[in-house]
């Protein structure tokens, strides 16, 4: 005979609706292919404790495994695309925690700390407005772009940080190193070629009204070997495309009567804070 317990097993908090509409989608992805009404659930006991795990924080397993756990019409985290990342997650904040997020922020100003409650429902009404990227058309090409998936995006991140921990271990080098200026070197090209690789994934393909190029290492050849002007457009829109899907800016006034000043401050979906603190610290963007 079933357990009374199971009348009280977790239920859906809220449901949501996928930014991309599941554009970049299967039902090897997301079940059924179901772009609306998503229902996602709080935290459980498990979750939590994956995210105290350094490890599975800084590999991505912590957020795909919190994801396909809260939210489990999402059968592979990994092919989500960052169009719609930072929308499960704060979703998901709201599940387990509720709707007002305290944050910590700092009047720069008057250097006068305070706490803030976001209203978090408003924010993912901002993020649902994002628009899908546009194709880029240059000298009679139409260049299709696309987000980046959560494993693109772990992945990379994980390459930026091995190599600015090797330039750390660089300047540690004493000035009289003969090799410094050299390996300091190597490591810049290695981040140039990364910023590149980056801006080339986010190709999805190249058409010319007749044909379609969607192989990506001859879609890379073109762009790396072509004009610049060609790779230049691809960075550009990529940056309009990023900063559009960002998280939006909150405007902040200074409770110290003395100051009293608007100014602007970004949540920082930095995960393990995110979810591990009921309130977090916020990071000033401009004054």
């Amino acid at each position: 005979m079933a357990s009374f317990l199971q009348s009280y097993s977790r239920q859906p908090k809220i449901y949501v609706d996928l930014p991309s509409q599941g554009t970049y989608y299967n039902d090897k992805i997301v079940t059924e292919n179901m772009i609306s009404e998503i229902p996602v659930f709080g935290m459980n006991t498990m979750d939590e404790l994956i995210i105290k795990t350094p490890d599975a924080l800084f590999s991505g397993e912590a957020t795909a495994h919190i994801i396909k756990s809260c939210i489990p019409h999402i059968l592979d985290p990994w092919k989500i695309v960052s169009f719609d990342i930072d929308y499960l997650l704060i979703a998901i904040r709201i599940a387990t925690y509720g709707e007002l997020m305290p944050i910590t922020t700092t009047c720069p100003h008057c250097s006068n700390s305070a706490e803030h409650d976001i209203n978090l429902p408003n924010v993912l009404g901002q993020l649902s407005n994002n628009q899908l990227p546009a194709p880029v058309m240059l000298e009679g090409l139409k260049i299709e772009l696309r987000p980046l998936t959560y494993k693109e995006q772990t992945d990379f991140s994980k390459q930026n940080f091995t190599l600015q921990k090797k330039l750390v271990q660089i300047e540690k080098l004493p000035d009289d190193n003969k090799d410094k200026d050299k390996l300091r070197q190597d490591i810049f090209n290695e981040m140039t070629q990364l910023a590149a690789e980056i801006g080339l994934t986010h190709v999805h393909n190249i058409s010319n009204g007749n044909d379609v190029e969607f192989n990506f290492l001859e879609i890379k050849h073109f762009l790396v070997t072509n004009d610049s002007m060609f790779f230049n457009a691809v960075q550009d829109r990529v940056k309009e495309m990023n900063d559009s899907w960002s998280l939006p800016e909150i405007t902040v006034t200074c409770i110290n009567e003395e100051c009293g000043k608007d100014f602007k401050t970004k949540i920082n979906v930095d995960y393990s804070s995110f979810f591990g603190n009921k309130s977090l610290s916020s990071r000033n963007l401009t004054l």
